[in-house]
């Protein structure tokens, strides 16, 4: 497969126009109104010419010799004769006012379905980044920085809608007006824009209106705009929560209705947008027919010439600015195309491999390490090399050692956040490898040093993911497990208190509970608890380690900590240095031994 960096430009710009596809109704109904809207310009500037031909009072020529489109439509269905000043005087503004209301609807469903698909595409765009995110390799997002995710979704997207929509607008409506009336473009006469004082305080109105409309809904857009990145934010930086509760389904479902809002907001932008200049125009048109109608009887613009009439009339429809934009097209699809590489290049990665496809029922939790080595991409040396042990069902296990000894990441192999480079996990003595990964990580419940919240109620908070719906019952039990129950009713609105931005309303100790809580409502035979406590204070310390026993009964345990009290009450010990095993046993056989255990004690590195 050529992936997007291996894409030329015209593969990326049709791989990004396979967006379109889909909405390929709309698309054709852009083309056409855009085709109207460019054809009704030319059958102004047509009965523009002929009306010229009639002010100037020469002979008309023969309608059969004439190439003009309105004069032989005009000369079949009615005896239309082109210096009777009675029926020019009626028919002809008439005539131009149906023209330029034909020409507004063409620019209308043009614009607007262009920009339509423009911001489904966006849409569409963001929802398959999104969803193909939280199923990426660990590998890949702890490669990458938060904001680089978050900027693809939010911002590089936006900058592919200049080549799906922005560039074909510019080509087809814009190409075809300057293509068609560029040779009708001649001197201004600046007498004549006196006609438009007419409908001047009309435009003031409309232009106020709509000002206010789109500094409204621009708004609404930009708190839009910041939904989406908080979601995405939430996503990336819990990605370990949201794998082990799976949870991939809640967030894509929140994702997709802060999306919703986005797009109703951006299309009703597009609405307005796409009604002002047909509607401005359409006026300026009235003002045109009105001056026509008026100075016919007048005799005030036969003192004109034809030429300063339709340069007046061309003019009017600002084919400097269409030229103007047909320039910068190329730079407009490369700003689109360099996005659509980025973007690509991420959908291009491949997700968490699927190993196996044996479902994890009925685990004991008997874990066992054989000859595990692991290194992180791009590193010369294992981070966690040759590491063997059992952890018998029901045990808890404590890893300790210095700062970097690889305890996090020996952790995070059981729920295969990494895949081992060498050696095998076995549960229940099965190959971990032979379980899909939704559920294995169903067998396991995960308190992580960094606690991961969303702005949202502390219920919903504790029964995340899969565990959504649960009975509150359930939820307060698990919370009283956790030693959270008190101040959780202690809240205002209780367990249907909203806690902010990743709980921001909370204190660490409080945000800390509230996950060990929502870990005991899984209520996992395997229980993983990195640095679970260590944002917590004595106090609360003291009451999670009465709950201890309760919390890891009848599951097997990992603990990742640095308090004595917590190390010491572990079935065995398993002391890391620099990835390898170099003690293993009970806190009380560890300390007989008077080695590196020891040394950790004695040096400070565990606190009572």
């Amino acid at each position: 497969m050529i992936t997007a960096g291996q894409q030329t430009d015209w593969q990326l710009y049709k791989r990004l126009l396979s967006y379109v596809w889909p909405l390929r109704w709309a698309f054709v109904l852009s083309f056409l109104g855009f085709a109207l809207f460019a054809a009704m310009d030319v059958l102004a500037v047509d009965l523009l010419q002929y009306l010229i031909d009639a002010l100037g009072g020469e002979s008309p020529v023969p309608v059969q010799e004439k190439t003009g489109i309105i004069s032989r439509v005009l000369h079949q269905v009615m005896d239309f004769r082109p210096n009777d000043m009675s029926q020019v005087q009626i028919i002809i503004p008439v005539l131009m006012i149906s023209v330029s209301l034909t020409r507004a609807v063409g620019n209308f469903t043009g614009s607007f379905f262009m920009k339509y698909v423009g911001n489904k595409v966006v849409n569409q765009l963001r929802l398959d980044l999104f969803a193909h995110m939280v199923r990426l390799p660990m590998a890949y997002i702890s490669a990458k920085n938060s904001g680089q995710l978050i900027s693809r979704i939010t911002f590089n997207v936006e900058q592919v809608t200049g080549g799906v929509t922005n560039a074909l607008t510019i080509i087809f409506r814009e190409g075809m007006i300057v293509i068609l009336l560029l040779s009708y473009l001649i001197w201004i006469n600046y007498q004549l824009m006196l006609t438009f004082l007419v409908v001047a305080p009309f435009i003031g109105v409309i232009v106020n209106v709509v000002s206010k409309r789109f500094r409204r809904i621009s708004r609404r857009i930009q708190s839009s705009m910041g939904d989406i990145t908080h979601v995405v934010s939430e996503a990336v930086n819990g990605t370990q929560d949201m794998r082990i509760y799976g949870g991939q389904a809640t967030d894509n479902k929140r994702f997709e209705g802060v999306c919703e809002y986005s797009l109703k907001q951006r299309l009703k932008m597009a609405l307005t947008d796409s009604i002002f200049s047909p509607t401005i125009q359409v006026l300026l048109t009235c003002a045109i027919s009105l001056l026509i109608y008026v100075g016919i009887d007048s005799n005030s613009i036969k003192s004109m010439s034809p030429g300063l009439f339709i340069t007046f009339l061309v003019a009017a429809g600002t084919i400097g600015k269409p030229m103007k934009q047909l320039t910068s097209v190329v730079g407009i699809i490369q700003k689109a195309l360099a996005a659509a590489q980025d973007i690509f290049a991420q959908l291009d990665t491949a997700m968490e491999e699927e190993l196996g496809d044996k479902d994890a029922k009925n685990i004991k939790g008997e874990v066992v390490f054989e000859n595990v080595s692991f290194a992180y991409p791009g590193q010369k040396h294992n981070t966690i090399d040759g590491i063997s042990f059992t952890a018998k069902a029901g045990e808890m296990i404590a890893l300790v050692g210095a700062s970097g000894g690889g305890k996090s990441t020996l952790a995070g192999l059981i729920p295969r956040f990494y895949n081992v480079d060498k050696g095998r996990i076995l549960l229940d003595g099965i190959n971990i490898d032979e379980f899909s990964l939704a559920s294995l990580r169903k067998q396991i419940a995960l308190v992580s040093q960094q606690v991961v919240l969303m702005n949202d109620t502390v219920r919903n908070n504790i029964a995340y993911g899969e565990m959504q719906g649960a009975d509150i019952d359930a939820v307060k039990d698990a919370a009283k497990l956790a030693n959270a129950h008190d101040f959780i009713e202690s809240l205002e609105n209780g367990y249907d208190t909203v806690i902010g931005d990743n709980g921001s309303l909370l204190s660490g100790g409080q945000r800390q509970r509230l996950a060990i809580a929502r870990a005991m409502l899984k209520d996992a035979p395997l229980l993983i608890m990195d640095e679970a406590t260590s944002a917590l204070d004595n106090e609360s310390e003291r009451l999670i380690q009465k709950s201890l026993s309760n919390v890891t009964r009848g599951r097997t345990t990992f603990v990742i900590a640095h308090r004595l009290s917590t190390i010491e009450k572990a079935d065995k010990i398993i002391v890391l240095d620099h990835g390898r095993v170099v003690e293993q046993g009970t806190h009380q056989e560890l300390l007989a031994l008077n080695g590196r255990y020891a040394d950790l004690q004695n040096a400070n590195e565990f606190n009572a």
